[in-house]
């Protein structure tokens, strides 16, 4: 809906093809928010479409999702440019609590807010929501997918970001170089090219279909791991962080011990010494679980959650290593 104002909500959202999530999550959760500004633009790649009520629809070859934000930015007719995916539907007053943010504080290039599991997820994405939704499996930014204290931040995820066109124009949109990973150069050049702060607060949510555990989740995570490698060398400001380095000391500390009992090595007090790390690695995953289960997680995703953290730290820490020893990343 758009009416005269100053204070529209131009909705970017950039798909190949047009889902019946997006059709029957995300566009009827926009198009009942409480906060009447707003116009709903999609990217897509997808040729034949019918005419969606409400929706301006732009089709493009190119299949970059930066790019597609890029074209919906252009298009956009408010001053206020919100980026969600198709695989996202907002809370009720997403947009009333963006607005209220927005003129509280005027010197804040964008807002942005957690991305949570949506409650009828299925039981394998739930289990990727176990880990993006605890300490130990997202590590410090685990608010990002719940909510939590309002903060100040330099890199968020482009899931749920909403930014002031002026700001966006300013650092000339995303940078198409890279995907995944457009969003973490955006923030990097609105905060320190900029030098206008992003706020994290925890009334700007939406509700985030998570990838399926193993392969779907694995898959995004690993491209993930292979660009914060890379940004390491590129965007030490945001990248270059111990956290980010865990996984793959971790991944190589358990690649030695797999070594060790391959080769039949004596297990003496040396050996023992060397496996006191995953005896207490094995100890957190354990309470990581209890936390799940304490914040109302659905139990047996939050048991299970052990052997998913494991195997998702260990997959992201190789390719992490990757990302720090490739040159390039253009696409």
């Amino acid at each position: 809906m758009i009416k005269k104002s100053d204070n529209i909500f131009s909705i970017i959202i950039p798909c190949r093809r047009i889902s019946n999530f997006l059709l029957k999550k995300t566009l009827p959760a926009i198009t009942s928010q409480s906060y009447p500004f707003y116009q709903i633009i999609i990217v897509t790649n997808q040729l034949k479409i019918t005419k969606i009520p409400q929706v301006e629809i732009i089709k493009t070859d190119n299949t970059n999702p930066a790019h597609m934000r890029n074209l919906g930015a252009k298009k956009a007719k408010g001053p206020y440019l919100c980026f969600i995916d198709d695989d996202v539907y907002p809370s009720f007053n997403w947009l009333n609590n963006a607005s209220r943010l927005l003129k509280l504080h005027p010197h804040k290039s964008a807002v942005c807010g957690p991305n949570l599991t949506p409650a009828k997820s299925s039981f394998s994405q739930k289990l990727s929501g176990c880990f993006w939704q605890s300490p130990l499996g997202a590590g410090q930014f685990y608010y990002r997918n719940l909510p939590a204290k309002s903060r100040l931040v330099n890199d968020f995820p482009s899931s749920n970001l909403i930014i002031k066109k002026s700001a966006f124009n300013q650092i000339k949109g995303f940078d198409c170089h890279f995907w995944p990973g457009e969003d973490t150069k955006l923030c990097h050049d609105l905060v320190y090219k900029l030098k206008k702060p992003i706020l994290y607060h925890p009334s700007l949510t939406v509700y985030h279909q998570r990838r399926s555990f193993p392969q779907k989740h694995l898959l995004q995570l690993n491209r993930y791991a292979t660009h914060r490698g890379f940004f390491v060398k590129y965007l030490p400001k945001t990248s270059k962080l111990p956290v980010y380095f865990l996984p793959s000391i971790f991944s190589l500390y358990q690649i030695m011990l797999m070594s060790l009992y391959i080769i039949k090595s004596p297990f003496n007090l040396l050996n023992q010494v060397l496996t006191l790390p995953f005896y207490l690695y094995a100890v957190l995953t354990v309470l990581n679980s209890l936390w799940l289960i304490k914040h109302r997680h659905p139990i047996i995703a939050s048991i299970l959650s052990i052997p998913v953290i494991i195997v998702s730290h260990f997959s992201y820490g190789i390719f992490f290593i990757i990302g720090l020893l490739k040159k390039d990343l253009l696409r």
